[in-house]
């Protein structure tokens, strides 16, 4: 049996030092979330408690399969794995810019340098200039005839320097394949 102990802490010493390190890359990425976001967060999430306020839910560990193993280390590394799946689904995930939310309906790819219409939907100057060409006045996706009116006013500065801080591979990639069309 100590052969088996001695596994055991073999095997839980170098797992034990990966869930505190992704414990401590947690706290640093919800930490550096915080400060760009300005979202509010525990004012310190180096204790436990802290993470209490970030994760509300009961976590325990989950039963042992058979009643004569004991699970060794109970500290609040052991439950990483539950509350880092936790944060990510209820506190990260649904805060965080995906590039689906600002992919173009009609070329399914970024839409960078953003061009909005009159009414409200958002275009691909590049897929704009096509269709201002052809003499298309009509919005594809709401009807409105505001196409041939857009000049420079219509771009949405916000959203395309946004586009570049937070998708700044797809961005330069969609500006290098416009400048290729052109």
């Amino acid at each position: 049996m100590k052969q088996s102990r001695d596994a055991l802490e073999t095997f839980l010493g170098p797992n034990m030092l990966i869930l505190g390190i992704r414990y401590e890359a947690t706290r640093k990425t919800l930490k550096k979330h915080a400060k760009w976001t300005a979202l509010p967060l525990p004012s310190s999430t180096r204790s436990a408690g802290a993470l209490t306020v970030l994760f509300p839910y009961p976590l325990y560990p989950s039963p042992p399969l058979d009643p004569g193993i004991v699970i060794i280390g109970t500290s609040v590394h052991s439950f990483l794995p539950r509350m880092l799946v936790q944060a990510i689904g209820e506190t990260l995930l649904p805060i965080i810019p995906h590039i689906d939310d600002y992919s173009y309906v009609i070329c399914t790819s970024i839409a960078f340098k953003p061009i909005r219409l009159g009414c409200g939907y958002l275009f691909r100057v590049r897929c704009l200039v096509k269709m201002q060409k052809r003499g298309q006045d009509a919005c594809p996706m709401r009807r409105a005839p505001n196409v041939l009116r857009v000049d420079k006013s219509n771009v949405d500065w916000a959203l395309l320097n946004f586009m570049q801080d937070w998708f700044p591979v797809e961005a330069r990639k969609k500006q290098k394949q416009g400048e290729k069309e052109e």
